[in-house]
C-alpha cells in the first residue's frame, strides 16, 4: 500500500500478542516486514545510489491498513516511496535550512517562493511564499523512473515469495494381494512465506490447508480420513506427515493426492502401486 505510513522504511519489532489497542504486527509477521524492508533498500537505482528511505508519517489507528491485517490477516507492505531528505538538521544546519539547500540542488529557485506582504480583503495584511505545491512530497521528476524501476523489481521478487506446496516422501506398502494399501507422505511448504500469516493464524481470518484423497470408483479410505485440514504450514520446509489406508479395486484408476489453500497454488500426487 502506498501512503503516508511506512512499515518498511522503519520497521518495528512486533507485539508478542493481539492487544485492541496495539497498531504493530505480531512479532513473526513483523519480521517479514523487516526482511522486506532491507531487501527493497539494498537495490540500487540505474545511478548506483541506493534507494534512499522516506520518513513516513505516524501510525494513525483504524485505518484501510489496519482493517487488512487485523480483521482479514493479510500481509500488508505499507511504503510512502520517497520525501524529502534532510528531514533532520544535517552538517551544522537548521532542518529547514538543509531543505533549501536540497531543493536548490534540483529546482534552483522553482521550489520555495520568497514570503512578500500582500493584502488580504478579509484577513487583511499577511505574507504569501513558501515552498510549492508537492515539493516536499513527489522526488524530483528526474528520478521517478528510477524510483520506478527499484520498485518493479522488488515487486516480482515478492511475487516469488508465496507459499508453495509441494508433495514428498510418498510411499505406497501394498498390505495384501486384493488392493488394500498403506500411504504415508508429507506435504511440505517449500515457499519462503507461511500458507497463512500469524494474524490470520489467530484470528482464523483464513481457511487452512484441504488435504483430499481423490479416489477412483468403488475405492475407500479405511483409515484416515478423505479430506483433512491443516491449519498452516510456516515456509522454508514446513511439513506435516500425512497417512491413511485405502482399498482400491484391482485394475481400476489410481487415487490422486490434492492439497489445496488460499495462497499457494494446488499440489497433487497420483499414487504408483
Amino acid at each position: 500500500m502506498l501512503d503516508d505510513e511506512d512499515n518498511l522504511a522503519e520497521a518495528d519489532k512486533g507485539a508478542e500478542k493481539v492487544d485492541p489497542k496495539a497498531t504493530e504486527l505480531l512479532r513473526e509477521d513483523a519480521a517479514f516486514a523487516k526482511s522486506w524492508g532491507e531487501r527493497l533498500y539494498k537495490h540500487k537505482m540505474p545511478t548506483g545510489e541506493t534507494l534512499s528511505k522516506p520518513k513516513g508519517g505516524a501510525h494513525e489507528p483504524g485505518t484501510f491498513a489496519d482493517w487488512a491485517y487485523y480483521q482479514r490477516g493479510l500481509f500488508l507492505l505499507e511504503s510512502s516511496i520517497w520525501s524529502m531528505p534532510f528531514g533532520e538538521p544535517k552538517n551544522g544546519l537548521p532542518e529547514e535550512m538543509a531543505r533549501l539547500k536540497w531543493a536548490d540542488q534540483y529546482y534552483g529557485s522553482r521550489a520555495f517562493v520568497p514570503w512578500s506582504p500582500f493584502e488580504h480583503p478579509e484577513l487583511g495584511a499577511i505574507e504569501i511564499g513558501g515552498w510549492n505545491p508537492l515539493v516536499a512530497t513527489n522526488p524530483p521528476a528526474e528520478q521517478l523512473a528510477d524510483i520506478t524501476l527499484v520498485y518493479e523489481e522488488f515487486l516480482m521478487q515478492l511475487a516469488q515469495d508465496f507459499a508453495q506446496l509441494a508433495w514428498a516422501d510418498v510411499r505406497v506398502q501394498p498390505l495384501d494381494d486384493r488392493g488394500v494399501v498403506e500411504v504415508r507422505a508429507k506435504l511440505a511448504n517449500v515457499g519462503y512465506l507461511p500458507t497463512i500469516s500469524e494474524m490470520a493464524a489467530t484470528n482464523r481470518a483464513k481457511a487452512g490447508i484441504q488435504v483430499r484423497v481423490e479416489l477412483p470408483r468403488d475405492a475407500e479410505v479405511l483409515v484416515g480420513q478423505e479430506v483433512t485440514f491443516v491449519p498452516r504450514l510456516k515456509g522454508g520446509g514446513d511439513h506435516v506427515e500425512l497417512h491413511w489406508i485405502l482399498r482400491v479395486p484391482l485394475g481400476g484408476g489410481r487415487p490422486k493426492l490434492t492439497a489445496t489453500c488460499p495462497t499457494a497454488s494446488p499440489a497433487t500426487h497420483a499414487l504408483e502401486f
